[in-house]
């Protein structure tokens, strides 16, 4: 299959293989996880598609558009631009050739930059996660111009380009790989990865690092403790009182 379908055979049959390698013996029935049966989903209602697709057996160094991103501690960041001679990829990043906004940097011929900031629970996640994350939501937020696209993705963490073609371990990465991918499957996005220097992504590296001042936002115990003092339990208990002073005066004047 994989002579067929590339790289997806081994990024889709991971639980599959999992599922065969727990077994008790080779003559006992085979469990499978819930992952796994949505592997055998994806074969069932893809494979005749991916079959008339074919794969190229020869890769191409032209692409429609390519993606720089990165993630740092605090955020991420990602844009895409034109495709450009891939003996040039750095000249992206080169200062002479940004914008400011704010202290925002961005490329002049950048068609889309993406810009956020971590929740709490994934500042946690290991560094892999957020860079991969950043590319997913690099090219979520990047649809409207990838549909029907070839797009080349740029990242200085080389288990991402990994990740991406061939998927992980680590259930949250395979989750993260799968999405991608069917994101791009459903918009007839085309997608490689390749590991650039750090150097040359330092405009994605301070996209990551951007702070808007404001992006903010309050804990949920000091939402709720506003919440009991104006918030909709304050509405209730006026409304409930309403209600009792009108059935008083019904019962008193109108009866």
């Amino acid at each position: 299959m994989q002579v067929v379908f590339g790289s997806l055979v081994r990024l889709r049959t991971r639980e599959l293989y999992q599922c065969i390698v727990l077994r008790a013996s080779w003559k006992s029935l085979v469990a499978l996880t819930a992952p796994a049966v949505g592997e055998l989903r994806f074969w069932s209602n893809s494979v005749n598609d991916l079959n008339e697709m074919g794969v190229n057996l020869h890769e191409s160094d032209l692409y429609d558009l390519k993606a720089y991103t990165d993630a740092s501690d605090i955020g991420f960041g990602g844009f895409v631009v034109p495709a450009i001679d891939s003996n040039s990829a750095e000249s992206v990043c080169d200062s002479s050739d940004v914008q400011m906004n704010s202290s925002l940097i961005t490329p002049r011929n950048s068609l889309h930059t993406v810009v956020g900031s971590w929740a709490d629970h994934e500042r946690i996640k290991s560094s892999t996660w957020r860079e991969l994350e950043a590319v997913n939501r690099t090219v979520k937020s990047s649809l409207h111009l990838l549909k029907n696209q070839t797009l080349q993705i740029n990242t200085d963490n080389k288990n991402v380009t990994s990740i991406v073609k061939n998927g992980s371990r680590k259930t949250d990465l395979q989750v993260l790989a799968c999405e991608l991918h069917t994101l791009c499957f459903e918009n007839s996005c085309k997608i490689t990865t390749q590991w650039i220097p750090r150097d040359q992504n330092k405009v994605a590296d301070n996209l990551s690092r951007y702070s808007d001042c404001d992006d903010w936002g309050i804990s949920t115990e000091v939402f709720n403790s506003l919440d009991n003092i104006w918030g909709i339990h304050t509405v209730d208990r006026f409304a409930t009182d309403y209600n009792t002073k009108c059935t008083r005066f019904n019962s008193k004047f109108l009866v």
